[in-house]
């Protein structure tokens, strides 16, 4: 099966894309605007781009009314942000801070979680997260930002997409102790 998003009707209950590309591990990006108001909003277009030195990087959409979400916009004008661990244990806390809400609503207390700070950047950490990881911009790295034409599914596939279908190869980090 072939299809170009946005052009040809698919047949499917959902875009094949977003389960085409895994895993996309769902963390909060958290950020700081210029008044200080605290900002975090869960993002799963988050990804590492290399390692020496460690950079990453994540997308996101307009807002509903087209303008640059909030934490694209902080990020941009503070220069910095922390990624902080979305685990299934806190999937109730996602889902609440997942709403597009005005930029003074602090979607840490939203979502009933506890703020702990960063050493390094002003952005606050989700306390209960498991791993936080601050960053500030990087510059000289060349990303080629490319958009998708069209998809080939094998037709055993075509109707349900899941990771554990298609069993992808994945590498997962280790975080062994000595």
């Amino acid at each position: 099966m072939y299809y170009e998003p946005g052009n040809l009707p698919h047949r499917l209950k959902h875009d094949p894309f977003k389960s085409c590309v895994v895993p996309r591990p769902i963390g909060w990006i958290s950020t700081l605007d210029e008044d200080g108001n605290h900002n975090l909003a869960p993002y799963s277009q988050f990804q590492n781009v290399t390692f020496n030195p460690p950079i990453v990087m994540f997308a996101a959409n307009q807002d509903s009314t087209g303008r640059r979400k909030d934490t694209v916009r902080n990020a941009e004008k503070t220069g910095e942000f922390v990624w902080n661990m979305a685990t299934w244990e806190l999937r109730e806390a996602v889902n609440i801070s997942a709403q597009e809400l005005p930029p003074n609503v602090d979607e840490f207390e939203l979502a009933g979680l506890e703020k702990t700070p960063s050493k390094l950047v002003k952005p606050m950490r989700v306390k209960q997260s498991p791993i936080q990881l601050p960053f500030w911009p990087y510059r000289p790295l060349l990303i080629l930002v490319m958009i998708l034409l069209q998809a080939a599914l094998h037709s055993q596939f075509a109707l349900q997409i899941f990771p554990n279908m298609l069993s992808p190869t994945v590498m997962s980090g280790n975080l062994a102790t000595d």
